[in-house]
């Protein structure tokens, strides 16, 4: 009983399914976190456009939606969205959207509206914390 009960939150825990159809892509993650002094730390927060933990003992729950623009034939028209929302329970309920936009595009013009994750800059790694530069 005591192992059903361990492997019952291992997989609470670390579980992530990713799902692909075309040029649709869906993911749903969930994550179990433990922050002590009641704070999140900076690095948990800094430059995750508002995704993070509640303080102190935390489940999350990410769910993830996009469709991106079909490269493989020639369109004059096309269009696509993108959806990501973080549920927190802990101390508190949250829900927070991430991301939530949708595009058109016309030949070579595009219109984008709401809410999305950039990066702008000529060269760098968005997984470091050095910034862009330039060449």
């Amino acid at each position: 009983m005591k192992a059903l009960l361990i492997a019952a939150i291992f997989v609470c825990c670390f579980v992530s399914i990713h799902a692909q159809v075309k040029n649709f892509s869906f993911n749903i993650e969930s994550q179990i976190g433990y922050t002590s002094n009641s704070t999140v730390p900076f690095w948990m927060r800094s430059n995750q456009y508002g995704s993070f933990p509640l303080p102190g003992l935390s489940f999350s729950l990410l769910l993830s939606a996009k469709k991106v623009y079909d490269t493989s034939k020639k369109r004059l028209f096309d269009w696509g969205f993108g959806f990501e929302e973080r549920n927190n329970v802990g101390q508190k309920i949250q829900a927070v959207l991430i991301e939530g936009y949708g595009k058109l595009k016309v030949w070579v013009f595009e219109l984008k509206g709401g809410r999305s994750k950039e990066v702008m800059g000529l060269s760098g790694d968005t997984v470091l914390s050095s910034g862009f530069f330039s060449e």
